[in-house]
């Protein structure tokens, strides 16, 4: 462990990246497969969320149409609930919320070794984009 003078005359250690757990790219070990409490309760369900959205666009799209089509809102409920229960149907299955889970662990490890930030597969496909262009899920 190797340490530095800071400018202002504070102490900074610095530490090989294979003991500090930095990782190649400076930020974090890209085999750690463990999930701070922030991306338990935040990040992953707003994920599970979104993609939950995903899969349930069709239904979406069938409520817009139903609302095309008839000009009072309450003539769309059944579309509406239906929607609904899809959303909350995905949002919280436990099952999924596992498959999710691994999946953000994977995108995580990429972005740890590559230093490239992925949007989710599940919401728009292996698209890669800068830091400067990311507007979605925070990695």
């Amino acid at each position: 462990m190797g340490q530095t003078i800071a400018p202002f005359g504070s102490v900074d250690v610095i530490e090989e990246d294979h003991k500090s757990g930095l990782g190649p790219r400076g930020i974090g070990d890209p085999d750690d497969m463990t999930l701070r409490s922030k991306e338990i309760l935040v990040h992953i369900p707003r994920y599970q969320k979104k993609a939950a959205e995903y899969k349930c666009q069709n239904l979406s799209d069938e409520y817009e149409e139903c609302l095309k089509k008839h000009t009072l809102p309450f003539s769309c409920r059944d579309k509406f609930a239906e929607y609904v229960e899809c959303v909350h149907h995905w949002s919280f299955d436990i099952e999924y919320r596992e498959q999710i889970t691994q999946e953000y662990l994977n995108i995580r490890q990429e972005y740890r070794k590559t230093g490239r930030r992925r949007l989710g597969r599940a919401l728009k496909g292996e698209t890669y984009v800068t830091e400067s262009q990311f507007k979605g899920f925070q990695v």
